[in-house]
């Protein structure tokens, strides 16, 4: 069966009727197309059809008659679905550079021991596929419990729950140690990671956790922070 575009693919040399064309190539029955080739013809002046073939070029019309062209069913079939893959790739890069961000979960942090175990998850931010920048920034200070122990915080973004096998460790922020208790003073971390978040989406996970220098256990006060994306790829 002929399938016509809607996009206006048909194109007549003259003055002719769209609805007379097509009901003429019906009659002349010789409307279809194969799947690669094009239907060319000519519509005469009393608004009839000759000269229909399913290939090659326009043929030399009569005098007093217009050539015509329409796509075939492959060609159209082909034109329709490189518009999808483009309506997609359009609406891939009307994200780029969108944003999201979530707040980190402000608390007391215990320190030591096993991450899988002893790390706490402080936050989580679902994303769509595509590639994205992550950037991580936290506000820490030490507890009293700290007494003159040194203690790293750390933090840990996963594309997934943690696990044994750190299966979907993105990437990991720490700098340093903690001022010392009733100094006041605040301490700042940050960092980012570039990732690829595959079809179907995933769940962000961002852990905090943290060491110390005798090997023990501890605490620290997680004060505030968050995990912002940019798109930066569909």
């Amino acid at each position: 069966m002929l399938r016509l575009p809607l996009w206006g693919k048909l194109s007549i040399s003259g003055v002719a009727a769209c609805g007379a064309l097509a009901g003429g190539l019906a009659a002349a029955g010789a409307a279809t197309s194969s799947a690669g080739h094009p239907v060319t013809g000519c519509v005469n002046a009393n608004r009839t059809v000759s000269h229909v073939y399913t290939g090659g070029t326009a043929p030399s019309c009569p005098k007093g008659s217009w050539g015509f062209s329409v796509a075939s069913s492959g060609q159209l079939d082909a034109t329709n679905a490189q518009i999808a893959q483009n309506a997609s790739d359009i609406k891939a890069l009307q994200n780029v550079g969108k944003t999201a961000s979530a707040d980190l979960q402000a608390g007391s942090i215990p320190t030591g021991g096993g991450f899988v175990a002893n790390s706490t998850e402080v936050g989580t931010l679902s994303l769509a596929p595509g590639t994205y920048q992550v950037d991580l920034y936290a506000k820490a200070t030490p507890n009293k419990d700290t007494g003159t122990v040194q203690v790293f915080p750390q933090f840990f973004v996963y594309s997934q729950p943690k696990n044994a096998s750190f299966t979907g460790d993105e990437f990991n922020v720490g700098a340093g140690a903690l001022e010392p208790n009733g100094t006041n003073h605040d301490s700042y971390y940050s960092g980012s990671g570039v990732i690829t978040v595959p079809s179907g989406g995933e769940t962000l996970h961002i852990y905090a956790f943290g060491y110390d220098s005798d090997s023990g256990a501890a605490t620290y006060a997680l004060d505030s922070g968050t995990v912002t994306v940019v798109r930066l790829a569909g």
